[in-house]
């Protein structure tokens, strides 16, 4: 590989983006994202019960 930075920023380009990878990416994110708003709203509505029912003041 050559010192010239234009070269190894080409070589980084083919070997390490392409759109697979982008796509993929992209489906873990939306699960973190379901994930934690579950545990929000689990978190929320155990709140309110435990309000309701007198045991958190």
């Amino acid at each position: 590989m050559s010192q010239d930075p234009a070269a190894i920023f080409g070589a980084l380009l083919q070997v390490c983006i392409n759109e697979e990878a982008a796509d993929d990416s992209r489906r873990p994110a939306k699960v973190e994202i379901a994930f934690f708003s579950l545990g929000v709203l689990s978190s929320t509505f155990t709140a309110y019960v435990l309000f309701h029912l007198g045991l958190v003041v």
